[in-house]
Parts: C-alpha cells; structure tokens; sequence
C-alpha cells in the first residue's frame, strides 16, 4: 500500500515524464521473449534506445488521429450508392 502512495506522490509531483527502461529491465524482458520463442520482440527490446513520447500535447496528437463519426449505418443510402454504381456506364 505504501508503494501505491509513494507512486502516487510521484506522479503528481512530475506527470508528463517518460523514461526508457533500465539495463536490468530490458535484460530481464528480453530474456523472457526469448524463452517464449519471440525472438524479434527480444532483439527489438535489446536494441532499442527510443524514449516514451509523452508531453502536453500526446493526448490531442492521439484525439486528431481516432476518427470520430456517426456510428448509424444508412442502409437506404448504401444500396442507393450501389444502385448507381451498376447503373453507372462501363468504358
């Protein structure tokens, strides 16, 4: 519990930093991957000196990607689009 707390603590004090992995942890993950057959993610996770991208403006980079519409599909409007494709001349 005390752990919880002290992350907690920890994240309020600084919450848009991201930091890469520790030797210790990349040896003890890819030593897992390799004995789980996948190689690729070990190699990928030895090799690898890319930083977390995390800042202020991770959150609206992310929103502007994720397409947001209406989720109602139009039936009438689908076979309407159809109709007018095989209606439409060949060259």
């Amino acid at each position: 519990m005390a752990k919880g707390h002290a992350r907690q603590d920890k994240l309020a004090a600084n919450p848009l930093s991201a930091s890469s992995r520790t030797s210790a942890q990349k040896d003890a993950m890819a030593q897992k991957q390799a004995r789980a057959g996948n190689l690729s993610k070990e190699n990928q996770t030895v090799c690898s000196v890319l930083k977390p991208a995390f800042g202020h403006d991770t959150l609206h980079k992310l929103q502007d990607k994720t397409l947001v519409g209406s989720v109602v599909f139009d039936k009438k409007q689908l076979a309407d689009n159809r109709c007018a494709q095989r209606d439409a001349p060949t060259r």
